[in-house]
């Protein structure tokens, strides 16, 4: 898991939310694919947020979903597109 205690700058939170989407929403189990299609909502609208208004409050927010759907991810392994379910 990346360090959390680091304050990443707006272009950072960008860069890592690009990163990691989207989720497959191609996993076995049906409650694993809703999770990704809530994390992709959450991921996009973060994104969106960024590339409309580029401050303060958007690197916050876009902060706060990175660290969010990163940790709930990895506890539920919830797989990007791309990556194959193990």
């Amino acid at each position: 898991m990346p360090d959390i205690t680091k304050q990443l700058t707006i272009d950072e939170v960008y860069d890592r939310l690009q990163a990691i989407h989207e989720f497959s929403e191609s996993h076995p189990e049906e409650w694993r694919n809703e999770i990704a299609r809530d994390m992709n909502h959450l991921v996009g609208r973060a994104v969106w947020w960024i590339e409309t208004d580029h401050d303060e409050t958007d690197q916050k927010f876009g902060a706060a979903v990175l660290r969010i759907v990163e940790r709930v991810a990895e506890f539920e392994k919830i797989e990007a597109k791309g990556k194959h379910n193990e």
